[in-house]
């Protein structure tokens, strides 16, 4: 049986108009099964090369006391709200606006509440692990895959049964078809930085043809750096088709 769920990613945000943050942490929440924790980073380096001016030993300590009192809490209500109240990390989190924020996520899952807090730790503070450790763009994928499903949302993968042809005879590449719309994962990690203006080009070209084809390709983007130069690629993407964040395509609804 599904169960509605919540999840609250931390960003540190030096600057807002800048834009540019990191995630610190996660918390989940099954108001359902009355569990609540937060996760957080252990490699401060990271933030510290994020952001040169940054007092990092601030930082943690109230990144520190933020997941103590949360676990404190759990003892009692939090001012009254119960840990079975579906509204409970919108509260706790609503009053984040400076350096801190969180960003609100709802899905329904059959997971445990052991084994998505380790998948969310896996994808949002991807970089706490070892790169021979890390999440693999498959594994992303899977897990993706996973919650279309949970959502009742029918997909059909690339292949050689459903794949395109535009009017030359090139095949044009995507992920996932459903419904009328084609999708594009497309990971913005380090792991492949050199590599990113070839492929968007290819992407780009890809979305042009599509159109002449009457067709709808739209950019499923994780961006796991969310820096200058990975918002101008974005912005260079949306000018050939719609852009969606991987979490807005976990959480995809359909209109029937």
């Amino acid at each position: 049986m599904k169960s509605r769920v919540k999840y609250a990613i931390l960003k540190y945000v030096p600057n807002l108009e800048r834009n540019e943050r990191i995630n610190v942490a996660v918390t989940l929440h099954y108001p359902e099964t009355k569990q609540l924790e937060m996760t957080i980073i252990n490699n401060w380096k990271r933030v510290k090369s994020f952001d040169d001016e940054a007092d990092i030993q601030f930082l943690k300590k109230y990144v520190d006391d933020l997941k103590e009192q949360f676990t404190i809490n759990l003892v009692n209500d939090f001012d009254g709200i119960s840990l079975d109240n579906p509204l409970l990390l919108d509260e706790l989190t609503k009053y984040f606006v400076n350096k801190f924020i969180f960003e609100i996520h709802e899905i329904d899952t059959n997971e445990t509440f052991g084994d998505l807090l380790k998948n969310l730790k896996n994808i949002y503070l991807y970089y706490e692990a070892g790169k021979d450790k890390r999440i693999t763009e498959k594994e992303s994928k899977a897990y993706i895959e996973q919650h279309l499903l949970e959502n009742n949302i029918s997909y059909e993968k690339h292949g050689t049964k459903n794949s395109i042809q535009e009017q030359y005879g090139n095949n044009i590449n995507f992920d996932y078809k459903i419904g009328d719309n084609y999708y594009k994962l497309i990971f913005l990690t380090e792991d492949n930085y050199a590599g990113y203006v070839g492929i968007l080009k290819m992407w780009i070209a890809n979305a042009i043809m599509l159109q002449k084809e009457n067709k709808r390709l739209i950019f499923v983007i994780d961006d796991l750096l969310k820096n200058s130069r990975t918002e101008s690629y974005k912005k260079m993407l949306s000018d050939y088709g719609d852009i969606i964040t991987a979490q807005d395509f976990v959480n995809l609804k359909i209109k029937s």
